[in-house]
């Protein structure tokens, strides 16, 4: 049996600490970290659930005795006073929100909306080069939160003809993709008319 870390040890550890670890060591307090939050994830859906059927129907008879939908309420349950928080949650239908936009002169739009533009990034990769270089000017790309697996031990060379086979196995997809479109395009009616 190994000698476990304990996972305490993170409650009062420094970074500069934990990355001396070993690899076992870390992979191990991961391992085990992630099964806790599982577990709590878990547990916390299973309590809130319960809570929802319990105090929803008081809360909700509540505000509307209130004249009020949404909003924050408190009762009475027993010797304790329930506060319950009852969000809105507003949804825009986004075509019919674009189509009276438009109906706004464009110098006052931004008076009354607030426009975020995104591109999804897959779709960009897969444009043209002309297209792809009249967006780039507001295209920055940013590092985002790093995430770290620590697996069973595999070799430098093992991990290279792991990436050489991923190479083969993806230009062979692409390989017989072409050769699928290919044949589709002389075997369609179409082709064939």
């Amino acid at each position: 049996m190994q000698n476990l870390i304990p996972l305490s040890f993170l409650d009062e550890a420094k970074s500069t600490e934990i990355s001396q670890l070993s690899s076992e060591d870390l992979r191990s307090l991961m391992e085990r970290l992630t099964e806790m939050a599982e577990c709590l994830k878990k547990r916390k859906t299973l309590l809130e659930d319960g809570l929802n059927l319990k105090f929803t129907q008081t809360a909700q008879d509540r505000l509307k005795l209130d004249g009020r939908d949404t909003g924050t309420i408190r009762f009475d349950d027993g010797a304790y006073t329930i506060v319950a928080e009852m969000p809105k949650k507003v949804v825009w239908d986004q075509e019919k929100l674009e189509t009276i936009i438009d109906k706004i002169p464009a110098g006052e739009r931004k008076h009354y909306v607030k426009a975020t533009y995104a591109i999804d990034e897959r779709k960009y990769l897969s444009w043209s080069d002309d297209l792809r270089k009249f967006f780039d000017e507001a295209r920055s790309v940013h590092l985002g939160k790093p995430k770290f697996q620590i697996i069973d031990g595999v070799t430098n060379n093992e991990h290279e003809n792991y990436q050489r086979r991923s190479a083969l196995n993806t230009t062979n997809r692409r390989q017989n993709g072409d050769l699928w479109r290919l044949w589709n395009r002389q075997n369609s009616p179409a082709y064939n008319a």
